[in-house]
C-alpha cells in the first residue's frame, strides 16, 4: 500500500525522502540492513494505522515523518495512543521516550492472576479460596512451615483437610462434573486455568517471571494489522474470562463455607 505519491508533495517530503533513501557511501552491510529494518517497521506502523483506522488516518493532520531518525513521528505516536485507548493497553509505554518501544513492537504484560510477585494475602478472599485447588500454589507453599491449607483454614475459619490432593484428580472428569453446574460454580476449572496460566490466552498466561527469566522479546509482537487484531480479540476475551472467574470469587465471598460444595465435586473427580 502506497502512502506517498511518486513526486514529493512538499519540500519537507523531498528532504525526508533524501534522508531516508540515500544511503551514505560508507555505510557497511550491517548498517544497511539495520536501516532497512527500521524503515520496514515504521511503514508497517503507518500501514496498520491506515488499515485499522482508515477514517482517523485520512483525517489526521499529524506529521508522518519524524523530526530526526531516532524519534517517533507524531503520526506514529498518534497511532500507538489509539491502540492504547481502543484495542488493548500499552501501559508499559513511556510516551515521552517511546522510540525504542516503537521499534521493538507491542509488549504483552500480565493481566491475569500474577501470583509470582504478589503474596497470597494481597488477593481478595474469593481468589485466595480458589487457590486451594491450585497445584502451583501448593508447590510454592510446600517450602514453608505453614502449608496453604493451614493458612486458609486459619484465615477463613474453615476445615479443608478432606480435599483430595491435586495429583489424584482426573482433570477431564473434573471438567465433566462442573460443566452442568449452575453459574458461577461451573467456572471452577476455568479459574484453575487462570491461576495456573494455562488458558491459551497471551494476556492471562503472561506472568512477571516471564520478564525476569526469559527474553523480553518472547513477550513482544509486531505492528502488523493481523497481529494487532489478534491481540485485541484476545484482550477482550481475557476480560470476559476474568469476569467469569470473579463471579465465582464473589459467590465464595458471600459465604466462605460454600467452598465445601466445590470440594465435594472436586473429590468426586478423584482417580480410582
Amino acid at each position: 500500500m502506497k502512502f506517498q505519491p511518486i513526486v514529493p508533495r512538499s519540500g519537507l517530503d523531498a528532504i525526508y525522502r533524501l534522508q531516508s533513501w540515500v544511503t551514505p557511501t560508507r555505510r557497511n552491510p550491517a548498517q544497511c540492513l539495520e536501516f532497512l529494518s527500521v524503515r520496514r517497521i515504521r511503514y508497517q506502523v503507518l500501514h496498520s494505522y491506515q488499515t485499522l483506522f482508515p477514517s482517523a488516518f485520512a483525517a489526521s493532520q499529524s506529521n508522518p515523518y519524524p523530526e530526526q531518525d531516532d524519534l517517533p513521528s507524531d503520526r506514529e505516536v498518534e497511532f500507538m495512543r489509539r491502540i492504547d485507548q481502543t484495542l488493548f493497553p500499552l501501559s508499559w509505554m513511556d510516551w515521552d521516550d517511546c522510540y525504542e518501544h516503537l521499534l521493538s513492537g507491542p509488549l504483552v504484560e500480565p493481566h491475569g492472576i500474577d501470583w509470582w510477585e504478589t503474596s497470597l494475602d494481597e488477593f481478595r478472599g474469593g481468589w485466595q479460596l480458589l487457590m486451594a485447588f491450585s497445584e502451583s500454589i501448593h508447590d510454592i507453599w510446600s517450602g514453608y512451615e505453614e502449608t496453604l491449607i493451614t493458612y486458609l483454614q486459619a484465615a477463613f475459619n474453615l476445615s479443608l483437610g478432606h480435599m483430595t490432593p491435586f495429583e489424584r484428580i482426573d482433570m477431564i472428569a473434573l471438567q465433566q462434573l462442573f460443566k452442568p453446574q449452575p453459574i458461577p460454580i461451573r467456572y471452577l476449572p476455568l479459574a484453575l486455568q487462570v491461576i495456573e496460566h494455562d488458558t491459551g490466552n497471551v494476556w492471562l498466561d503472561a506472568c512477571s517471571s516471564d520478564y525476569e527469566y526469559s527474553a523480553w522479546d518472547d513477550q513482544r509482537y509486531d505492528w502488523s494489522p493481523q497481529t494487532l487484531r489478534i491481540l485485541a480479540i484476545d484482550f477482550r476475551y481475557a476480560k470476559l474470562l476474568l469476569a467469569r472467574c470473579d463471579q465465582l470469587a464473589d459467590w465464595l465471598e458471600v459465604d466462605t463455607k460454600r467452598i465445601y460444595f466445590l470440594i465435594d465435586l472436586w473429590n468426586q473427580a478423584a482417580k480410582p
